[in-house]
């Protein structure tokens, strides 16, 4: 890991990639691991809704890879990027300010699953070409431990938001400072630059 983060010392634009990838798959998996909580205790969805609606996500989820994947090669994995971490924060301010029934998490619960498999994908997909050529294992490596060491972040701030102002609806809208701060990154990144 140390010779590698040298390695990346050289290439910053992996560096400041990797920050980007911090904060909003910190969000992602917060807003995911989150959601049934929210359904519980601020919509009294039962748990049957709550499992179907995990189902029909993974079935959408499918769909909104094969959406994006058109998105990304018409107009690039950096405008679709951006694109999919637009609609993260359009779905956070909708779980906020506008949902109030089941029918409605359904609908959250698909708009979710449209870029649940994309941010990944095409993360992924931009950070293979940013890598010196032949030192992929070793960087995503790093990768997927920077993806594995964040993953409280999220959590955190949902329950500290939650705790000091006793409202679910915050919590989530919480998270939303995960995809604006990946966002405003990613947007600044010149993936020209290798």
């Amino acid at each position: 890991i140390k010779i590698t983060y040298r390695s990346a010392k050289k290439k910053p634009i992996v560096l400041k990639f990797l920050l980007a990838y911090l904060f909003f798959n910190d969000g992602a998996q917060a807003t995911i691991a989150m959601a049934a909580v929210f359904g519980k205790e601020e919509l009294g969805l039962s748990v049957e809704v709550l499992t179907e609606v995990i189902l029909i996500v993974q079935f959408v989820a499918f769909g909104g890879s094969l959406l994006f994947n058109y998105i990304a090669a018409k107009f690039g994995s950096k405008r679709a990027l951006v694109v999919s971490l637009i609609v993260w924060i359009i779905n956070l301010i909708y779980a906020y300010a506008f949902l109030r029934s089941e029918t409605g998490f359904f609908i959250l619960g698909i708009s979710i699953a449209l870029v649940l498999g994309p941010v990944q994908a095409l993360s992924r997909s931009i950070y293979s070409r940013l890598i010196p050529e032949g030192q992929e294992a070793e960087f995503f490596s790093v990768y997927e431990l920077s993806e594995k060491s964040s993953s409280w972040l999220g959590p955190f701030v949902f329950g500290l938001a939650l705790q000091l102002s006793r409202s679910y609806r915050l919590g989530v809208l919480s998270l939303a400072i995960f995809f604006i701060a990946g966002l405003l990154a990613v947007v600044r990144l010149d993936l020209n630059e290798k």
